[in-house]
């Protein structure tokens, strides 16, 4: 009996140890439980943060992209003008050099009619020396004589006709070319200087363009400036396989027609321009999708879906155009998945029709 109630009284001081040992684990499962959620905001706000300075540099970088595909359309105007004016200055030039070729040959047309006239009034002289040796005894040979000399005075008559009439002639086409020299050479010197004005406000719009660029997308991946295109990758607009829109994409290809339709109103309205759209997709094989039968169909049907939200979004549709390439224009030709997602994306560039 002895020994049982010593075993109870054990017992019954472990108990209070033990509960006091559950309640220290309980208050630091509730500290390390509220340390968690503490973190938790704070690690909310700031990802909100930094997705706010993402909407931002996208923003920025979409007017800075419509502004160098202007200083394009306006550069390739330039270009077509200067070419035109060669063009032209080449003809006037060829016309010239004609005149030239019509003058040498009415030079030689001229000495030979010079050389003509001599040799008949040689001839009428030595007709006229005969006529006076033979006019006591040729009667008939006189008149003859008198009949040549007749015929060839009327030779030289028309050939000194001729003559000034040929001079004329050439008088007038040097003083036409001689002014047409004139006008060719101040359109140039007026050509040259507009061009090299024109030239040096690209160049440096240009240097200052590309300059903020890079220090805007120095960070930035899903968004890229390749030559004089503007590049979504896929993952921002569709989801895999797809050629619906997602709400992202909606949201930024709003944004993009926002600016759009500010850019629209500053194009002169003699340039035919458009915003052509172009999709391109990977090279591995759809399977299992019911929808597209190859990657050809599936980057024009994403193209389209791009065009059709422009149109709704305000975009006149003669101003759009939608092309797919399918997966045969990649950036990358590796193959693996870093290629493959850069090859999936839709190009956005203003160009002439």
């Amino acid at each position: 009996m002895a020994l049982y109630r010593s075993r109870d009284k054990e017992n019954n001081d472990i108990w209070p140890g033990f509960v006091d040992v559950l309640t220290s684990l309980l208050m630091i499962i509730v500290f390390l439980l509220t340390f968690v959620m503490i973190a938790q905001y704070f690690l909310s706000q700031t990802i909100t943060g930094q997705n706010t300075e993402l909407d931002e540099f996208r923003s920025k970088i979409s007017q800075l992209t419509d502004l160098l595909n202007m200083e394009k359309v306006a550069s390739e105007d330039l270009t077509r003008q200067l070419k035109k004016a060669k063009s032209n200055l080449t003809s006037e030039l060829d016309e010239k050099d004609k005149v030239l070729l019509e003058k040498q040959q009415a030079d030689l047309r001229i000495s030979s009619y010079d050389q003509e006239i001599d040799l008949l009034k040689q001839k009428l002289i030595d007709f006229e020396q005969e006529k006076l040796q033979t006019s006591s005894t040729l009667t008939a040979q006189q008149q003859k004589d008198a009949e040549l000399i007749a015929s060839l005075t009327q030779q030289v008559t028309h050939l000194s006709t001729e003559l000034q009439r040929i001079v004329q002639a050439l008088d007038l086409k040097e003083k036409d070319t001689q002014d047409k020299e004139t006008i060719i050479k101040d359109l140039g010197e007026k050509l040259n200087k507009a061009l090299l004005q024109k030239v040096e406000e690209l160049e440096s719009v240009r240097s200052e363009f590309f300059g903020k660029l890079q220090k805007i997308l120095k960070n930035q991946k899903d968004v890229l400036i390749q030559g004089d295109r503007f590049v979504f990758q896929s993952e921002v607009l569709f989801t895999s396989a797809s050629a619906i829109l997602n709400p992202e994409g909606e949201e930024e290809l709003a944004r993009l027609a926002s600016i759009l339709k500010e850019v629209m109103d500053k194009i002169p309205t003699n340039i035919p321009w458009i915003l052509r759209v172009d999709g391109h997709t990977d090279r591995l094989a759809l399977r299992f999708n019911l929808d597209f039968k190859s990657n050809w169909e599936l980057s024009t049907a994403r193209a389209l879906s791009v065009v059709h939200f422009l149109i709704k979004q305000g975009i006149a549709p003669d101003r759009l155009a939608a092309t797919g390439f399918g997966e045969y224009h990649p950036l990358d030709t590796e193959q693996n998945d870093i290629a493959y997602r850069k090859n999936r994306r839709i190009e956005f560039k203003l160009t002439n029709r």
